[in-house]
């Protein structure tokens, strides 16, 4: 009897073991799945707030050239815009690199 048991106990740990090894690769793969599902939304909000950014982009330069035909522009105003120009294409530029990476080949 005590060999039965130890052979029984034997494959019960196999289909055991083979039980666990298939819930870990079930579970890494919803787990996957997630991880792309969280990566996916992130790079619909960086996509999103890129178009922001150009937008935002667009509108300055166009302020800014309202300005500067006009003649009546304040000069400090004008510089103001300017950098802020700048500095929306350097976020610009950051939220682009995030969402194409740079690949060595």
């Amino acid at each position: 009897m005590q060999q039965y048991d130890d052979i029984d106990l034997g494959t019960c740990r196999m289909s055991d073991k083979r039980i666990v090894e298939r819930k870990q690769k079930d579970s890494q793969g919803f787990r996957g799945d997630v991880v792309r599902a969280m990566e996916d939304t992130q790079e619909d909000a960086l996509r999103e707030r890129l178009e922001q950014l150009r937008q935002h982009h667009r509108d300055l330069d166009a302020a800014i050239q309202s300005l500067e035909s006009s003649g009546t522009g304040d000069q400090l105003q004008l510089r103001r815009l300017k950098k802020m120009k700048l500095t929306l294409k350097d976020e610009i530029q950051l939220v682009e690199n995030r969402l194409i990476p740079d690949i060595i080949a």
